[in-house]
């Protein structure tokens, strides 16, 4: 654990480093508010929800943590440092563990600087607070299988550019392909057993208010085999460098 530790440090601190995290953190917050005030008009409407400003979420915070990816294990290759990374004293899960728990803190941040919009609409509005905090727990589990996904594609690229196009390709197929391959040419159970393997309609669940344990285990167990696939990856880079 304190090896974990060392590099979660660690990689907080290269992020916190990084302009371009603030920048993407800002445009994500921006984007969200301005579609939920602007573009749905909530202030207009008779329902108190800020179910549209979590259905957002998805794209935007996929968006946000490909890029804070792309300056984890793609940034020590271009810096020079990955041999130095290798050589370290770490056991592969270690230095794994350790970026992700860095790039999960910094996406639980983001989400937690939603607040002042939700707390905006609470006052609006009578929202029920019952379901804003199963929307809140989406988000959370959301956040914490997209930066799993994003470490495994990370932990193999070649280059920075590569791991943000690989995360955003990777991230969509899951979110969204599940749901359009089932839209095509298929019906009853058969459809519904294709959608089930997205991630965009188990969030949607959530989001409104069905917390189902199915569900939550989706995202649990999606997030550990990322992982477990990440730590394999970073494996296998070393045994090619000896």
């Amino acid at each position: 654990m304190r090896r974990i530790g060392a590099v979660w440090r660690k990689e907080l601190r290269v992020l916190r480093g990084a302009m371009m995290l603030y920048a993407a953190g800002a445009l994500f917050l921006a984007f969200a508010a301005f579609y939920f005030f602007h573009m749905y008009g909530f202030a207009a409407r008779d329902i108190a929800t800020v179910r549209p400003f979590f259905g957002a979420i998805p794209p935007l915070l996929s968006l946000f943590v490909a890029v804070l990816c792309m300056r984890t294990f793609p940034e020590e290759r271009r810096r020079g440092t990955w041999e130095v990374l290798r050589t370290l004293p770490l056991r592969p899960g270690d230095a794994v563990v350790g970026t992700y728990g860095a790039v999960f803190t910094v996406a639980l941040g983001t989400i937690a600087l939603t607040l002042p919009v939700v707390l905006g609409a609470g006052l609006l509005g009578e929202l029920d607070w019952g379901v804003v905090a199963g929307e809140y727990l989406a988000a959370i589990l959301l956040a914490a299988t997209v930066t799993a996904i994003c470490i495994f594609v990370a932990v193999g690229a070649r280059s920075q550019v590569w791991a943000l196009l690989g995360s955003v390709l990777v991230l969509f197929a899951i979110l969204y392909a599940p749901s359009a391959a089932a839209e095509v040419g298929l019906s009853g159970q058969a459809r519904e057993v294709v959608r089930a393997v997205g991630m965009a309609p188990r969030f949607d669940d959530l989001i409104r208010g069905v917390l189902d344990t199915a569900d939550v285990a989706y995202f649990v167990v999606l997030t550990a085999a990322f992982l477990y696939g990440a730590v394999i990856r970073y494996v296998s880079t070393r045994r090619e460098a000896l």
